[in-house]
């Protein structure tokens, strides 16, 4: 990620390899495994949620180096006015 990083100022990424459960159905496990990688680098993230259609929304992580926080924000935000 921090190779990726010097080329590029965020990383956009899903936040998970499947669309969400129902409350109702059983856990799936994989849930963690694009997010875990993220937390263990320390990097700030943030997840949003993306209309497909279906019933159920899929989730973009957006992924900044350090101090990119605002950054983080301000395209998040930029995302949700888009769709």
């Amino acid at each position: 990620m921090a190779a990726a990083l010097r080329e590029a100022d965020l990383l956009v990424l899903p936040t998970v390899p499947f669309f969400a459960r129902l409350l109702e159905a059983p856990m799936r496990p994989g849930y963690l495994a694009f997010t875990s990688p993220v937390n263990l680098a320390g990097l700030p993230a943030l997840a949003l949620p993306v209309p497909t259609g279906q019933r159920l929304p899929a989730s973009l992580q957006l992924i900044g180096g350090p101090d990119t926080e605002a950054l983080l924000l301000a395209t998040g935000a930029m995302i949700e006015a888009a769709i």
